[in-house]
């Protein structure tokens, strides 16, 4: 795992985790892991969901994670420990689903996820806003057109926006918004195929310029039976 990061010296992971869901409107879970003399993160979850009516629902999501360094720190990766605390709520109606969030991250260095991806509710398509002290809110809506007659048809827009967070000594304001398409025809000889479409927009405040991300995916799963 440290061969990954470039370092010279060899180091392996362990890790271990459980996850609780005693019926479908509570979760519960927790994984840990460790790389010897680099870094060790405790990452735990918890989700409660209640039904108000036959298309109402109602959803709470927690989630923290705890990272700090261990043995030598060979990438000097944390100056000190660092953590993530991430709360949303959500509710759906009749195809869609509107969330709500909040993610706080530690004053002493950022969450880092070096070998995959970062499970945070406010990490999008070209930033996770896990910066040293970020403040970022979240507001999501995504809406499934079947509902409308059309279907397969499905949209998604996430809009992040952070504030104060600290990254090379340099603390700012940012906000982000990625918009998903997505497509499939599920009949015929066209059954398998999705389309997808995504879109990003992130503006910096200290940055030179906006960044954008536009991404277009075509699949189709091929019969090998």
């Amino acid at each position: 795992m440290t061969g990954a990061l470039g370092l010279e010296k060899d180091r392996g992971l362990v890790h271990g985790g459980v996850v609780w869901d005693p019926h479908d409107d509570l979760h519960l879970g927790a994984i840990g892991g460790a790389v010897p003399d680099l870094f060790a993160g405790l990452y735990a979850e918890l989700g409660v969901g209640h039904d108000l009516t036959e298309d109402l629902e109602l959803r709470f999501d927690g989630q923290f994670t705890h990272q700090w360094d261990i043995g030598d720190d060979l990438a000097n990766l944390l100056f000190d420990d660092t953590w993530n605390l991430g709360i949303r709520g959500s509710t759906s109606f009749k195809g869609a689903v509107f969330r709500l969030g909040f993610s706080l991250t530690g004053p002493n260095a950022p969450i880092f996820n070096p070998f995959g991806t970062n499970p945070s509710y406010v990490d999008l398509m070209q930033r996770s806003f896990n910066r040293a002290d970020d403040k970022a809110l979240l507001a999501s809506l995504s809406y499934d057109f079947s509902a409308l007659g059309v279907e397969g048809f499905t949209a998604i827009v996430n809009f992040v926006a952070a504030f104060d967070g600290r990254s090379l000594d340099m603390r700012s304001n940012a906000q982000e918004v990625d918009v998903t398409l997505d497509y499939r025809i599920g009949k015929g000889w066209l059954k398998s195929f999705w389309l997808r479409l995504r879109g990003s927009w992130l503006h910096d405040e200290v940055a030179e310029r906006d960044g954008s991300d536009i991404r277009v995916i075509l699949r189709y799963d091929l019969p090998v039976i």
